[in-house]
């Protein structure tokens, strides 16, 4: 079931309900572009899509895993604090 985020209230409420995402993680991201190659080899070359998915799993009972899905991305950013621990 998704529900859409809209406005910061909604995402207020959200982000409460997720604690923050303290004890959570980021399992897994995949990200489409709506650029690409048919068989012919040709390119359609438009970034018309750029939807980013993004599995969270976290240490709670109640919803210990969450798919986000963001679209139209325009800037991802993403830099563990530390490599060998922080996820």
């Amino acid at each position: 079931m998704w529900n859409e985020i809209g406005s910061p209230e909604e995402l207020d409420r959200f982000m409460e309900r997720m604690y923050d995402f303290h004890d959570s993680c980021i399992k897994e991201m995949t990200y489409v572009s709506g650029a690409s190659v048919d068989d012919k080899l040709y390119m359609y070359p438009l970034n018309d899509r750029r939807t980013l998915r993004v599995v969270i799993q976290r240490q709670f009972e109640d919803d210990p895993m969450i798919e986000m899905e963001f679209s139209k991305l325009r800037l991802l950013k993403l830099r563990p604090v530390d490599e060998k621990y922080t996820c």
